[in-house]
């Protein structure tokens, strides 16, 4: 899977200006799908995202009961679950229904980190697209369907498991710091010797940058919410 450097993601890099964080979009890719936004505010606007290891599943900026049936009847057909158990990443009040959430926006996220005294020094992004286009267009459809690279159909199984939402994700966290812990001495001993320009190398070197701040900081969040 090719993961753009941070400053590259398109989907991300709409412009925010608020009182305690802004981001400015230089990328012209990103300032074309402003511009047809802008121009057009279409009333349906799809963004397609991939996501490493879980069932498909989706955002939607309202809750379209019958639009949900149809999709999930669709899915159904398909090889690929439907996630219906809660993704670590999504909190329970963000849920329709099971497999279908309500969007998320990165302005919503900065609102709830200060709110909650939690460091956004490290957040090197702005608001997605579908974000960007529900400010621009409030009444129109956004949706965003996440499709795993990987899934097993153990995804099926709905059991409740024997660790908690929290232990699971606080132990996710630990395996990618010792993945850290083994990846950068490597990558200090052979970088000099790399292409910098090339973009893997870019995504790499922000990754042991900054990802362990942050994976340390969604801990101490984890913490602190003490998340089931």
């Amino acid at each position: 899977r090719y993961h753009r450097p941070d400053k590259e993601d398109i989907d991300w890099s709409f412009p925010i200006n608020t009182k305690n964080y802004s981001y400015t979009t230089t990328m012209n890719e990103t300032n074309i799908l402003r511009k047809i936004i802008d121009s057009y505010k279409p009333e349906l606007f799809v963004t397609l995202h991939s996501i490493q290891f879980s069932g498909i599943h989706f955002y939607f900026s309202n809750n379209y009961v019958n639009l949900f049936d149809k999709i999930e009847s669709f899915v159904e057909k398909s090889a690929i679950p439907l996630q219906k158990g809660t993704p670590f990443f999504i909190e329970d009040g963000w849920t329709y229904r099971p497999g279908f959430y309500r969007i998320y926006t990165t302005k919503e996220m900065i609102r709830d980190y200060i709110r909650e005294g939690i460091d956004i020094s490290t957040l090197r992004r702005g608001e997605f697209s579908a974000g960007y286009y529900l400010e621009q267009n409030p009444k129109g459809i956004a949706l965003v369907p996440e499709m795993p690279l990987y899934y097993d159909l153990e995804l099926n199984n709905l059991e409740i498991g024997e660790k908690t939402k929290k232990e699971t994700f606080l132990e996710c966290n630990r395996i990618m710091l010792e993945t850290l812990d083994y990846i950068e001495p490597i990558w200090n001993k052979y970088r000099e010797k790399l292409n910098n320009k090339n973009a893997h190398f870019m995504r790499i070197a922000e990754i042991i940058k900054n990802w362990r701040k942050e994976i340390k900081e969604e801990m101490k969040i984890t913490r602190k919410e003490g998340s089931d």
